[in-house]
């Protein structure tokens, strides 16, 4: 199923908009990004990428394959400022690399990494990046298993509920439920630590923060 607009984006998933999560994660590439060029994959809401320019970036390459999920207000910046790929990740990536686009000195993924991680993808990011760019991205680190794992909590007195499941050897069934809003499902591969090693390996020099069922990766472009 598609993403829906970025409204009722971050209604449905309400507890994963958090803004601090995103201020350390961008913290890790620096709190100045003054003349720097960043690429926001799997953009989504865009609040990266607004993070991104209230730091001083120049530029911004901005995408996500659900045009309605990118705020208008984002729309409105100066073309030379931005662009947008309105592809799958893996068509962009491969798409900026041919057209030989601003060389990315920081990318960044949140919680969109398991769309589109794959060897070839890494190898067209770090083929884009400057010396040194930084590639920040989150994913989960616990399997889910193949009975599916029902969560309800309630956040402002809301009720949500969240089901997550495995079917075969990797892909992810989820199902994000909120009172008085149709269910939104999704599917998207499971990422083991050591596949993400593999990929990234030949590219970058990588370090894994761990928080809780979250591993954090920042990464530096090989020389």
């Amino acid at each position: 199923m598609k993403y829906p607009d970025h409204k009722t984006y971050e209604t449905l998933y309400a507890k994963y908009i958090n803004k601090q999560n995103l201020l350390d994660m961008m913290n890790l590439a620096g709190k100045n990004y003054s003349g720097k060029n960043f690429m926001d994959i799997c953009c989504g809401n865009g609040d990266a990428t607004i993070e991104a320019f209230n730091r001083g970036a120049s530029y911004c390459c901005l995408i996500d394959q659900e045009p309605d999920m990118i705020p208008k207000n984002l729309q409105r910046i100066n073309v030379k400022k931005r662009h947008y790929y309105n592809y799958s990740a893996k068509d962009a990536l491969h798409i900026y690399h041919c057209n030989s686009g601003n060389k990315i000195d920081i990318a960044f993924c949140r919680q969109g990494v398991n769309y589109w991680l794959d060897y070839r993808s890494i190898e067209n990011l770090a083929n884009v990046m400057s010396e040194k760019g930084v590639f920040i991205f989150n994913t989960f680190n616990t399997k889910p298993a193949r009975e599916p794992m029902i969560k309800e909590y309630k956040i402002d007195a809301v009720f949500f509920v969240e089901i997550s499941y495995l079917v075969g050897d990797d892909t992810v069934h989820h199902v994000q439920i909120r009172e008085g809003y149709p269910p939104h499902i999704t599917e998207f591969k499971w990422l083991s630590e050591e596949y993400i090693k593999s990929c990234l390996t030949d590219f970058f020099d990588y370090k894994i923060i761990r928080k809780n069922k979250t591993d954090i990766y920042k990464c530096v472009k090989k020389k």
